[in-house]
């Protein structure tokens, strides 16, 4: 009979000795070998923990799907990410409930198919556009992301220079508001002396694999293989890998943003 076998990867004993910065990170591993002992890999998305895989309209959703997703999600904060070139266009943007992240399936909206072919015929993609527009234009709608003041949207409030870095901005024109955590700048806060990628906090606060770890393909700083980097091979990656990779994003973000909260508390 064969048993599933999971591997939990931590720090080398002898680099503890040299430097302790990284304990906390040990304890947290071994915490975590002991759960996944007992109960299985639990932090990890629904339809992952199921074995059913992800909705066909999380990945390929019409335009009536995304309408129906955020009048359903209306108001309730998201982990939000977007995968993009190296010019900036967004080939899909990523939506994940932050509150209710253990039991929820996010949405991916695409914009681009594998070799940059477009996703919705001309007149669907201004609508689903007009949908994103409302979306991330809402204040009172709460956002979480990655290194969002920094890339993905900047901050616009009142008092604060807007950055060129803001890349909704340059790709449709959109000033995201409602920022409620930048998952980057509130681990800075709460761990400065820990590495502070999407890689390391996913490792820390979820049970995924390291899944980073098998889409980029470049070498880099942690936060430069998170977010400046982005893909060297992205118009030739499948459709649903990068959409999945884009909605475990979004997963992280959540487990992430909740752990701090409980931190900064």
């Amino acid at each position: 009979m064969k048993y599933p076998a999971y591997v939990i990867p931590t720090i080398h004993p002898a680099a503890l000795l040299r430097s302790q910065k990284m304990q906390i990170c040990v304890l947290r591993d071994l915490k975590k070998l002991v759960r996944i002992q007992k109960e299985g890999p639990t932090l990890i998305p629904r339809c992952e923990r199921s074995g059913e895989g992800y909705p066909r309209a999380s990945l390929y959703p019409t335009m009536e799907e995304v309408a129906t997703f955020m009048g359903f999600m209306h108001g309730q904060r998201m982990s939000v990410d977007f995968e993009a070139t190296f010019s900036g266009e967004i080939w899909c943007m990523g939506m994940w409930p932050v509150d209710t992240w253990l039991d929820a399936n996010g949405l991916c909206i695409p914009f681009r198919c594998r070799g940059g072919h477009p996703y919705w015929p001309a007149g669907e993609e201004r609508q689903v556009l007009g949908l994103v527009r409302e979306f991330l234009e809402d204040p009172s709608w709460k956002k979480v992301g990655q290194n969002w003041v920094g890339f993905d949207g900047g901050y616009s409030d009142e008092g604060w220079e807007e950055t060129h870095y803001a890349l909704t901005q340059r790709a449709w024109g959109i000033k995201p508001k409602g920022l409620e955590i930048d998952t980057m700048v509130a681990h800075h806060t709460v761990w400065p002396e820990l590495p502070h990628s999407l890689a390391h906090q996913a490792s820390m606060d979820t049970d995924l694999p390291a899944y980073k770890e098998e889409v980029h393909q470049t070498e880099g700083t942690e936060e430069e293989a998170d977010d400046l980097v982005k893909f060297e091979n992205l118009q030739e990656m499948a459709d649903e890998r990068l959409r999945i990779y884009c909605l475990r994003d979004c997963f992280a973000q959540a487990g992430a943003a909740l752990s701090l909260e409980r931190l900064m508390a």
